[in-house]
């Protein structure tokens, strides 16, 4: 694990609206909807409503930055997280994760891509993968997310402050996520 700095800006987001909330995903690149009885995956430019009834959180990203919504009780708190130089950006440590996303590709719809695994995991995403069928060399291909992880540099305790997710992408495994030589 290497730790990398970079400039980032973490500002409160003022929830006013839907209308607005939903204006403000299409200017990301994904959003994952976190609701009581699922979590939908997006390309920002797909998401036409949300649940209300049912909505717990939000993450609108792209690369550089990430829009985070929650809710608490009857409230909604957000905030933005930007990376680059800004007027409020500050130099900070992070390092970037990539987790594998369970599931093998079954099918592509509509720009998603359907993932699937015997133990019952189903996703849906909006990638592309290059090897199409059902052959060895296509389970090679899997998803991933890389999460950037923000190290708090005001205690003595190593700790991270804050996270985001960053990009999604696909990537040639061996079974499990071991890379190939």
């Amino acid at each position: 694990m290497s730790f990398n700095t970079i400039k980032s800006s973490r500002v409160k987001y003022e929830f006013k609206d839907w209308d607005k909330l939903i204006s403000d995903i299409k200017e990301y690149s994904y959003a994952i909807i976190y609701n009581f009885d699922s979590v939908k995956i997006f390309r920002s430019e797909d998401i036409q409503s949300i649940d209300k009834e049912n909505f717990l959180e939000l993450r609108a990203f792209k690369e550089n930055e990430e829009l985070h919504i929650v809710k608490v009780g009857e409230e909604y708190f957000g905030r933005k997280r930007t990376d680059g130089d800004g007027e409020e950006a500050v130099e900070v440590e992070f390092v970037d994760e990539d987790h594998l996303l369970w599931g093998k590709y079954q099918k592509e719809e509509d720009g998603y891509v359907h993932l699937s695994e015997d133990r019952g995991t189903e996703l849906k995403l909006p990638l592309e993968f290059t090897k199409k069928g059902k052959d060895k060399e296509m389970d090679k291909e899997r998803a991933f997310v890389t999460i950037r992880n923000y190290l708090n540099l005001c205690t003595d305790i190593f700790e991270f402050n804050d996270y985001r997710m960053v990009k999604f992408f696909v990537k040639e495994v061996e079974e499990y996520g071991i890379y190939p030589n």
